[in-house]
């Protein structure tokens, strides 16, 4: 589920960037090839032999992930069924480097942070706004400023629309360095966010104005500077993100139906944008 240039990225940091200032988050570890690029950047590095990088998941398995990210010829997963527990799977994918990493497996929110500084903040498992204000509260605070580095993995993907929410409304604060092809967008932190400004990002404390406001800002910041570059389907799935907002998060389906009607125009010739319209399309006939 991550992309060669994501785990070249995860590799580059730990092996090039990590100056031990602080530790290693893998946020939503999955099946191991996050921390498997983690921990081999530390080991070509000679790093000593300690558990620096701490791997988050309940490693329960959904029909999605089986149906486009199981490899079915390995013994370990052509058997696996919806809701089954998968963490031998990942045990033997990262066994190779099992001395860098502390895994914390159950459910993230269950498991406050304790407050150690953080150095690389890699985010693949903000999948609700319940998680999302998780990571606002417990591991932003401590990723350290000037050096630490965020990445939001999901922040491009049209159903996790307050991600970029939250990054919008820190912008002040976070260096936008670079975007992966797919999907991961980087930051590195430039100074303490007050806990004050952290706090009026939870969602409680968001408004549908605030949502649609931020949302737009992040549209046009992705277009623009640097990102113009990516004009088709990635591309389509930031676009298509302010059709689920409006649809899913602020209920105001007029809007969502014409943002829907105008990136069909705009995206017509992408058919991975086209798909994911449709999708949006039965969903908001369900509701």
């Amino acid at each position: 589920m991550t992309s060669v240039d994501e785990r070249r990225l995860l590799y580059t940091l730990a092996k090039d960037y990590f100056s031990d200032s602080g530790c290693i988050i893998d946020g939503g570890a999955y099946l191991g090839s996050s921390s498997l690029a983690l921990g081999l950047g530390l080991k070509h590095r000679n790093f000593p032999k300690r558990k620096i990088i701490h791997a988050f998941d309940q490693f329960i398995m959904n029909q999605v992930y089986i149906q486009h990210y199981l490899d079915q010829s390995d013994p370990l997963s052509k058997s696996v069924k919806p809701g089954d527990y998968v963490r031998s799977i990942y045990d033997r994918n990262t066994a190779e480097v099992s001395e860098y990493i502390m895994i914390h497996d159950g459910d993230v929110q269950a498991t406050p942070w304790n407050g150690q500084p953080i150095e690389i903040l890699f985010i693949d498992i903000s999948k609700t706004p319940d998680i999302n204000d998780y990571i606002i509260t417990n591991w932003i605070p401590a990723l350290l400023p000037e050096v630490g580095v965020l990445i939001q993995q999901d922040q491009i993907e049209e159903n996790h629309v307050w991600i970029a929410i939250t990054m919008e409304m820190l912008v002040d604060y976070f260096e936008f360095i670079d975007y992966t092809a797919y999907s991961s967008m980087v930051y590195r932190l430039k100074r303490t966010i007050p806990t004050r400004t952290l706090e009026r990002c939870l969602q409680k404390n968001v408004t549908h104005q605030d949502r649609e406001f931020y949302y737009k800002n992040f549209l046009n910041r992705f277009r623009s500077i640097g990102m113009g570059r990516f004009t088709g389907w990635r591309l389509g799935m930031v676009e298509l993100g302010l059709a689920s907002l409006y649809a899913f998060h602020i209920g105001d389906v007029e809007k969502a139906k014409y943002t829907l009607m105008t990136v069909a125009k705009q995206f017509a010739h992408v058919p991975d944008t086209m798909n994911r319209l449709a999708e949006i399309w039965r969903r908001l006939g369900n509701t």
